[in-house]
């Protein structure tokens, strides 16, 4: 089948699937449980609402497109300022995570001629270079592959395969128990897989209004995909040599060990994209829309170097990679809060419902999210009173002659 229905389904999920999908569902299950698995429904059911919101919120008279002009448009400037901020800090932080798992994928592959002894500094030497590679090519604005999300899709599946299809391991991890408000954990800890609902808005144009069922099968095709990988996740053997982290454990095998060295390669490839986008952004924040090239420069390298230091604090013992995540995933819930929000400004009747109905849904989650919430406040906060500020400075500014 082929038209605008399974585009926008295709585009949906490819914005959605990275390289949260490769880790998560064995780190959730660490975790939680079974509760990941309710817990990931819970997130597939928030965002389908989510996504309705928007395309119903994209069909109205003079709607901007994607979040943050939607935003802006219908919450003011302020707001969009601070939505480009949680994107940028939640971007920059995920990429401590994204690196170490990029190394700790490399380490399983070289398992045959790593001593296990130089493991952990491996992991940080190699995760301190992606970052640092990421950084440097950050400004040159170079392209990289578009397609790779819908890449590390396919790579999900062949992670699961091979974990499965492997050999059992000695002493299979038993299933934590489940903690009151362990979903509401579960659900909160997977925030990281699936920051880019939000972007189903700008497929409206493409598809039309009624043609809602396709970003639907985008959430949906993503659920079904994240969910089979949760369902393996407790017959795969786990490596946990990245503090916080459990990854699936491919080394065991020939053919799992070359999965781990693609994985290794794709999350890299992931993480020189996404520092680049949070360059970008920091650099708009900092500079303004006219940003030039050293703008970016120096965006990038702030970037680079706060995501260096995240991975020193993680290998050293004083920051767990789950702590690192709260961040990525409060702002990805202040994104989705604000998106709602937005959509809830610009509609009326039955399709404001759906934005309320958004609101409703991402707003149990926030008990969850920590000290990190605090974050997206704090940004918000001073986003509002900058803008206070101006305007204040602005009705003060002396008249000149009449």
């Amino acid at each position: 089948m082929t038209g605008p229905l399974p585009r926008s389904a295709l585009a949906l999920a490819a914005n959605v699937l990275g390289v949260g999908a490769l880790f998560l569902p064995w780190t959730a299950y660490a975790a939680h449980g079974g509760a990941a698995l309710t817990g990931w429904g819970y997130q597939v059911a928030a965002g389908a609402v989510l996504v309705a919101a928007l395309a119903a919120a994209a069909s109205a008279p003079g709607a901007a497109q994607g979040a943050v002009p939607l935003t802006e448009a219908a919450l003011g400037t302020a707001q969009g300022r601070a939505l480009r901020a949680y994107y940028a800090l939640g971007v920059t932080a995920g990429q401590v995570v994204v690196a170490l798992v990029s190394a700790g994928f490399l380490a399983q592959a070289l398992r045959p001629v790593l001593p296990r002894a130089a493991t952990g500094a491996c992991i940080g030497w190699v995760a301190a270079g992606v970052l640092v590679l990421s950084a440097v090519l950050a400004p040159s604005g170079r392209s990289l592959p578009a397609g790779l999300p819908v890449f590390g899709a396919v790579l999900v599946l062949l992670v699961a395969a091979s974990a499965l299809a492997g050999p059992a391991p000695a002493a299979p991890p038993a299933a934590p128990e489940v903690t009151p408000g362990g979903i509401g954990r579960a659900a909160a800890l997977q925030f990281f897989v699936v920051v880019g609902w939000e972007a189903a808005g700008r497929l409206t144009p493409v598809t039309g209004v009624r043609r809602v069922a396709g970003p639907l099968a985008g959430v949906a095709a993503v659920g079904a995909l994240y969910a089979g990988a949760l369902l393996a996740a407790p017959s795969a053997g786990t490596d946990g040599s990245v503090a916080g982290l459990a990854l699936p454990d491919l080394g065991g095998s020939g053919a799992g060990r070359v999965a781990a060295a693609a994985l290794a390669v794709a999350a890299a490839v992931f993480c020189a994209r996404n520092v680049r986008t949070a360059a970008r952004l920091t650099a708009h924040l900092a500079a303004g829309p006219g940003h030039g090239t050293r703008a970016a420069a120096v965006a990038s390298a702030a970037v680079g170097a706060v995501a260096v230091l995240g991975v020193a604090l993680v290998r050293s013992g004083n920051l767990a990679a789950t702590d690192v995540l709260a961040v990525p995933n409060a702002m990805a819930c202040a994104v989705f809060l604000t998106a709602a929000c937005a959509c809830v400004a610009v509609t009326t009747g039955a399709r404001r419902a759906l934005g309320v109905a958004a609101v409703a849904g991402y707003l149990p989650l926030l008990p969850f999210l920590g000290v990190a919430l605090l974050i997206p406040l704090a940004v918000l906060a001073a986003a509002v009173g900058s803008a206070v500020l101006a305007a204040h400075r602005g009705r003060a500014r002396p008249r000149g002659p009449a």
